[in-house]
């Protein structure tokens, strides 16, 4: 089990237990974790183990230091465009598969 499927894993049981608590409108971003919908950090993941480099590389190879680059690769972080756009260029990917749009 990788570390993506870990916390996916411990965040469905979140899921179940916030349901009880909240309205559903309120629960929509756990949804979309619950349904493996996790967006652009699982897919630099993806892309940095497929490429099969450590975390180091892959942040040095975009120009991000390796503290930065580790805070975009957790679920639910914020990927600034910046980001996205120099991993596009550097690895020739397709801005919309790395958006999962």
């Amino acid at each position: 089990m990788n570390k993506y499927e870990a916390r996916l894993k411990i965040l469905s049981q979140s899921i179940t237990f916030l349901k009880k608590i909240y309205p559903s409108e309120k629960l929509h971003y756990w949804v979309d974790i619950k349904t493996n919908r996790i967006g652009v950090p699982h897919r630099l993941w993806t892309l940095r183990v497929s490429l099969n480099m450590s975390e180091e590389e892959f942040a040095r190879t975009i120009g991000l230091t390796l503290k930065d680059y580790q805070r975009f690769e957790c679920i639910g972080a914020e990927v600034p465009e910046f980001v996205i756009k120099r991993v596009c260029a550097k690895f020739g990917i397709d801005k919309n598969w790395l958006k999962v749009l």
